[in-house]
């Protein structure tokens, strides 16, 4: 196996980005960090870690790091992802911790203990959700009345506003559940 270290974005985006695409609903996190930083869009203060793991000419598994976050890892080999560990122990010799799939980070938490001692521990599990199929639902005609019904509608509100981005809220100082209110076009004030 062979660790490749790139030194920019784009040099990596070159390498890997068609193997990276090939699964794009996995790596996307990685592909829009590596694409914003070789566009431009992003910076950073500290340099970034690239690399990919390769046998035989095809790519195994790929990590990404912009310091001060985690290394993140694609799915690969468990020899893979003990290779990226001790490339990225070399090039970083600490970080903060890692990020993927489940296999990919234990094999590379177990081969970076290895190299540093310590301790690992999960701290969260998350999983991705990919919609293949969606039903478009038909458009129905209604008219909103104020009244009894804002009531019901309210607790939709509620979910709303806990959903909507605190940085789409509108005019600086609109609470994030007026801010859905007026999407929505009414005001519970107005009553």
């Amino acid at each position: 196996m062979r660790v490749d270290r790139y030194a920019d974005a784009g040099d990596f985006l070159g390498a890997a980005e068609s193997w990276l695409s090939a699964d794009e609903v996995a790596n996307n996190v990685m592909l829009s960090i590596a694409r914003s930083l070789a566009d431009g869009t992003r910076t950073l203060t500290e340099p970034p870690y690239f690399a990919a793991v390769t046998e035989g000419g095809e790519i195994d598994c790929c990590a990404i790091q912009t310091p001060p976050h985690r290394i993140l890892l694609t799915h690969g080999t468990p020899r893979g992802s003990a290779a990226l560990a001790a490339d990225a122990f070399e090039a970083r010799g600490r970080v903060p911790g890692v990020i993927g799939p489940g296999a990919a980070t234990a094999s590379f938490a177990e081969e970076w203990l290895r190299l540093a001692g310590g301790q690992a521990r999960v701290s969260m599990r998350q999983r991705l959700h990919k919609l293949e199929r969606g039903t478009v639902i038909p458009s129905v005609r209604a008219v909103f009345r104020f009244g009894a019904s804002l009531k019901r509608v309210g607790c939709s509100v509620g979910i709303l506003a806990r959903l909507a981005p605190r940085r789409r809220c509108g005019p600086a100082g609109q609470t994030r559940s007026h801010a859905v209110q007026t999407f929505l076009g009414f005001s519970a004030r107005s009553r």
